[in-house]
């Protein structure tokens, strides 16, 4: 079930990755053949985003948490990520870590799911 609510929410992560961020997104470069070739991101391009939203950049985070989540089914990296997208961003990226990390298997992560729900729904 955690694997199935979070693959359509980071379906919808994708999407909006891809129309936020062509740079970083190979099907702007190649024909997709995959419904999800447009999430691929060479080894250079991680290290570039990850750099990227280690100082700030909310929308680098996103991408590495579709990455992560969505191509590589890496659920731990992509829970890491949702978390640095939320801490760089507004409301938006409040909530999806908060959608993210309550279908955790981590007792404590779905805790602090809780945490940035409120945060995403305050004024």
């Amino acid at each position: 079930m955690r694997a199935k609510v979070f693959s359509k929410f980071l379906y919808v992560i994708a999407a909006v990755a891809t129309w936020t961020l062509p740079g970083y997104c190979l099907a702007f470069q190649q024909k997709v053949i995959s419904g999800n070739g447009d999430l691929y991101l060479s080894e250079e391009q991680v290290d570039e985003l990850q750099k990227a939203a280690l100082d700030g950049d909310a929308q680098a985070a996103t991408r590495l948490l579709s990455y992560y989540g969505y191509y590589r089914s890496d659920y731990a990296n992509a829970e890491k990520w949702a978390v640095v997208a939320a801490e760089n961003g507004g409301v938006l990226e409040q909530c999806n870590a908060a959608t993210i990390l309550k279908t955790s298997d981590s007792q404590e992560a779905r805790k602090r799911a809780g945490f940035w729900l409120k945060k995403c729904r305050a004024p």
